[in-house]
């Protein structure tokens, strides 16, 4: 079970969120030892932020790059090159079997923190900005990146 929480003022003791529901929870191991590990929270990206950039920042530049140069580079190209070249991740070369591999290090986007995720983003923003590409944020009004970005799908070709 993960929970979350936060040390008291005086280090004592910790304050755990949502403590009543986690004390039922809880309960019925009241007389039971537990192992209790503490790490620092840190929030995952989330399904908004997954949907904003397979379904608008990907599809924006492709459709940007298509009319531009003719050339469609596929979605997992495109996520490959905006982790290689934008955000900095490097190609690591490893064998496998006699054969060179390539694998791009660092933390895909879905393994990014909400905090390294905008990072990356705004470096993606600020590059194409650079080349005269606008890739629209969410519409502020609506807090939905799902739905606010649906216009933006283009099909593999």
């Amino acid at each position: 079970m993960t929970f979350t929480g936060k040390f008291s003022d005086d280090c004592k003791s910790i304050v755990i969120d949502y403590a009543d529901s986690i004390l039922r929870l809880l309960y019925p191991h009241k007389d039971t030892q537990l192992e209790i590990s503490i790490k620092k929270f840190h929030r995952q990206r989330t399904v908004a932020q997954n949907s904003y950039i397979w379904g608008c920042v990907i599809p924006t530049i492709r459709a940007w790059m298509k009319e531009r140069t003719g050339d469609c580079p596929s979605k997992e190209g495109m996520y490959a090159y905006l982790r290689i070249k934008v955000v900095g991740q490097e190609v690591i070369i490893e064998e496998i079997n006699g054969v060179d591999v390539p694998i791009v290090g660092g933390k895909r986007f879905s393994q990014m923190t909400t905090v390294e995720f905008m990072e990356a983003i705004d470096k993606i923003i600020l590059y194409y900005a650079e080349q005269g590409l606008e890739i629209q944020l969410p519409d502020s009004k609506t807090n939905n990146i799902t739905t606010d970005f649906t216009k933006y799908n283009l099909k593999d070709e």
